[in-house]
Order: C-alpha cells, then structure tokens, then sequence
C-alpha cells in the first residue's frame, strides 16, 4: 500500500510536530524513504484517539543508548523506531526491511514480519472470496502462500499499527476492556508518556500500571532482551525465542 493511500484513509497525524530537517536527514537509510517525506510534510504526531504516536528514529536512539549499555550501539544499528503505542510497544524498522516490535513492559523483541511470512492459509479463504464477489482460483492456497514473501510495505504497516482495533479490543486478565479503564485511573497520556505494567508477570489489570515517561519506560524494562521470531515446522507456525544479543 503506498503511504498516500494510508494518509488518504487515515488523514493527518493530530498534534503534529514539525520534523526538523536535520532530524529527517539522519532518518535517512534507516526507514523508507516514503516515510521520511511523509514526515517532511506531515510531521509527527498521534493517530487511533492519540493512542498511537509517531516517532523518528533519533527520538529513541538517546533512550535506548542510555538504557542498554552495551549492546545498544548493535541495536541502534540493526533497529530504528517509527512509531509508538499507548501500551508501552515501540514500532522498529530493521535494516533489512522487516518490521519488529519492542514490548517495554516484557522485554520482547517480535519480529513481525517473521510471523506473518509464516501464517497458514485462513480457514474461511472460500467465504471470504464469496463475500468479496469474487471466483476463487483453485490455487488460491498457493497464491495466499507466495503473497506471504512480498517485501513489506511501510503503508500496509501504518495501517495496521495506526488501527483503533488495536485498542478497543484489549481485555484485561478478567475480560474488560483495558484502556478505558487506564484512562479513568491515570487520565489521558501526552507526547512522550505510556502506560506501563510495572512488572511483566504481574496481572494484566489497570492497577498494575502506570503512567510514565517512554525513557523510563525503556529504563524499566526488563533485561536480557527476549527476541521472538516464527518459524514453519509441517505447515504450522512455531514461535521461537532466543536472547537478543545472540551470541
């Protein structure tokens, strides 16, 4: 999806701020260019009810210099942030060109892109083209299959990561919804603030969050890192996990 047409669906960021030139100038190589123009334009800002904020890399990269230590000079180099959630998970572009996510909160580096290379065929694939209206080909698996590879798309990404589903649907461990009630109980967030659990295998209720700054956020998140990665074993996806650094 190129990214005009995510800004035709989505529109503008609200609460823009205007990138600096310099600032766009050392995004440059680390993200798609389509997007440091949209930034150029645009500037950065928030989207999904201020949900979900924007970012350029070097916004985190003095974070993450200060809060890993030494492994952050590998990390700044492999990873760049673009954009980040309410729930304390930082949106990467690896220089690859996958897209990861960085879960504060439980130390969890995901590679996304991994996952979603790996998925198997939805079940309903002939309902889904009857209610589309369309005939299905009869090598409608292998052609859900060979899409799995195409290079990802920082529009198709926007889209998703900027979603309101993102958040209306998240339940907390007794099954209401979490974000209205974090709301209620730390009022609305700012530029720069996330609701943070304050320890990842404490419940998934309100009260075990906070409201705080994304540098201690990042400053509080557990370490070692957890990367996790999907992997196809007979036809089923399998998730992995490693420490990041690997040896």
């Amino acid at each position: 999806m190129p990214i005009d047409d995510f800004m035709q669906r989505r529109g503008a960021p609200r609460q823009p701020r205007t990138v600096p030139g310099d600032e766009c100038k050392e995004s440059e190589g680390r993200v798609p260019d389509e997007l440091i123009d949209f930034w150029r334009v645009n500037g950065v800002g928030c989207y999904a009810d201020t949900m979900y904020r924007m970012c350029t890399p070097p916004y985190f990269d003095e974070i993450f210099q200060v809060a890993l230590g030494q492994d952050a000079s590998r990390f700044i180099e492999d990873f760049s942030a673009f954009g980040y959630s309410s729930l304390a998970t930082v949106d990467l572009w690896h220089k690859a060109g996958r897209h990861f996510t960085l879960s504060l909160d439980a130390g969890l580096l995901m590679d996304v892109t991994s996952r979603d290379r790996t998925a198997a065929p939805p079940c309903d694939l002939e309902d889904m083209y009857r209610l589309a209206g369309l005939a299905m080909p009869e090598n409608v698996r292998e052609i859900f299959i060979a899409g799995r590879d195409v290079p990802e798309d920082i529009g198709a990404v926007l889209m998703s990561v900027t979603s309101d589903d993102n958040y209306r649907f998240v339940d907390d461990d007794v099954g209401l919804p979490l974000l209205p009630q974090l709301r209620k109980l730390h009022g609305d967030l700012v530029e720069g603030e996330v609701y943070f659990r304050s320890h990842r295998d404490a419940p998934n209720l309100a009260r075990h969050y906070l409201r705080t700054s994304v540098a201690e956020a990042v400053m509080r998140m557990p370490r070692p890192l957890i990367h996790a990665y999907a992997v196809e074993v007979e036809g089923m996806q399998e998730i992995r996990e490693t420490r990041y650094p690997c040896a």
